[in-house]
């Protein structure tokens, strides 16, 4: 097993962290680029989270196709990608934080759909990403 500065353990905090530096500043430019209208429907929010989950469905399955071929991507692949780029484009407390406020601003329907919405469209679109990515099995 590799020590703290001799091998892939060493550098896996780095990797997530230039990953969360790339994957944070995509999110804040889609939010710059598309802030909450005047229905309060959060699309950024919404969209980079549907959107990671079919990216993140789409890396995984292509980890797994790559490895059963017996070509494993580079070890620091999925900290920097996965955990990284991914776990700071998309945000689970935004997310919930939106819909309190849609409860709180009186639109529990809003909020109920955006909840509801958010993680069926992010099931089928990380299910759509596995299925895109993974081949045959």
């Amino acid at each position: 097993m590799p020590g703290p500065a001799s091998g892939p353990a060493w550098t896996t905090p780095f990797a997530v962290a230039l990953g969360g530096a790339v994957g944070g500043c995509a999110r804040y430019a889609v939010d710059a680029l598309l802030p909450v209208d005047a229905t309060g429907w959060p699309a950024a929010t919404f969209g980079v989270n549907v959107a990671g989950a079919f990216l993140l469905g789409a890396l995984l399955a292509w980890t797994v196709r790559r490895r059963r071929a017996g070509r494993a991507p580079a070890a620091g692949l999925l900290p920097f990608a996965a955990t990284g780029v991914l776990g700071a484009f998309t945000t689970f407390s935004t997310f919930v934080v939106e819909a309190a406020e849609g409860v709180s601003a009186g639109d529990a329907s809003l909020a109920a759909g955006y909840l509801v919405g958010s993680v069926a469209s992010g099931l089928i679109a990380a299910y759509l990403g596995v299925r895109t990515f993974g081949g045959d099995g």
